[in-house]
């Protein structure tokens, strides 16, 4: 009984304790909310009105801003889109300016400097010819009317420029020169050379005339021109030649020996020819033996000759 008794206590104590806090609690807020006078709440209304004012205000000029930004955003996008038409614009004139400089200014510059350097180089040439022209004229000139060294360095300047084709007027004079026997055997040879240098009709004539002449030292002259030309029109001159001439065997070896260094085919030919009528054959026996150790020196020069009209055994 007596513990019951102080637990009752003890919760009545608990309850009074409670009650006594509630109530301090409650009559602070109302005295709180007493407290509040009027011009007080009039003030805090005023304060909250200011700020919303204030709010009002910078919410304007967010608004400002916003706009503000909007139009410079549009503007620069305006410059942006004017800068990229001129930038275009710029790339293409610089792309057709060069073009439109090279064809109508470097082009045609081209072309007439291109003009200039052909007409130059003709002129050049034609220049060159002429003054080569009158090199030769002067040198044959000077064979038939200059002194001793002249003819000889004439003579020396015509065998270097052999191989150039000369003027008609000027084979002539060197078939002349040759016909009148007025110089020397080695100057005949040299002149000789250089009249055959290209085929002419004066090269022909002077070449049948050693065939008919039986100018031995000018033989090498006459085979090497018709084994260059060909041999057909000069095979009966040929036969003729080596019909009169006194050591016919010996003439013909030579001309094979010469032909040979020449060309085979024109060996072919003059040995393929009616040559072989000239000669009866024990001569053909002794010069095809002769030929065929001195002449003919590898295996295959020696079958082809073998297969020839003349080779006898």
């Amino acid at each position: 009984m007596q513990i019951r008794s102080e637990n009752m206590a003890s919760n009545f104590i608990r309850k009074f304790i409670f009650i006594i806090i509630f109530l301090n609690f409650f009559s602070g807020f109302i005295f709180c909310q007493k407290n509040f006078s009027p011009k007080q709440t009039s003030k805090t209304e005023k304060i909250l009105n200011t700020k919303k004012d204030k709010i009002d205000i910078l919410e304007d000029r967010i608004e400002q801003a916003t706009e503000t930004i909007s139009n410079q955003n549009s503007l620069i996008s305006s410059f942006g889109t004017i800068y990229t038409i001129l930038t275009i614009i710029f790339t293409v004139i610089g792309l057709i300016v060069p073009i439109v400089t090279y064809f109508f200014g470097i082009k045609p510059s081209r072309e007439q400097i291109k003009n200039l350097e052909l007409n130059f180089n003709e002129r050049l040439d034609l220049y060159l010819k002429e003054t080569k022209q009158k090199e030769i004229n002067f040198a044959i000139e000077n064979i038939t009317k200059g002194s001793l060294e002249q003819k000889q360095s004439s003579i020396a300047y015509l065998s270097i420029i052999q191989h150039e084709k000369l003027t008609d007027d000027q084979y002539f004079k060197l078939f002349k020169i040759l016909s009148n026997n007025k110089i020397d055997i080695t100057q005949a040879y040299t002149l000789a050379y250089v009249l055959i240098g290209k085929k002419n009709e004066y090269a022909t004539e002077y070449c049948y005339d050693i065939l008919k002449n039986k100018m031995e030292f000018m033989e090498f002259i006459a085979v090497k021109y018709f084994s260059i030309i060909g041999l057909k029109d000069s095979i009966p001159h040929f036969i003729k030649y080596l019909s009169e001439i006194s050591d016919k065997n010996s003439a013909l070896i030579r001309i094979i020996s010469y032909m040979k260094q020449i060309t085979l085919e024109a060996t072919d030919d003059f040995l393929n020819s009616d040559i072989t009528n000239v000669f009866v054959l024990e001569d053909r026996k002794s010069i095809s033996s002769n030929l065929l150790d001195f002449t003919f020196q590898s295996q295959p020069e020696k079958e082809r000759f073998k297969k020839t009209k003349f080779y006898a055994t």
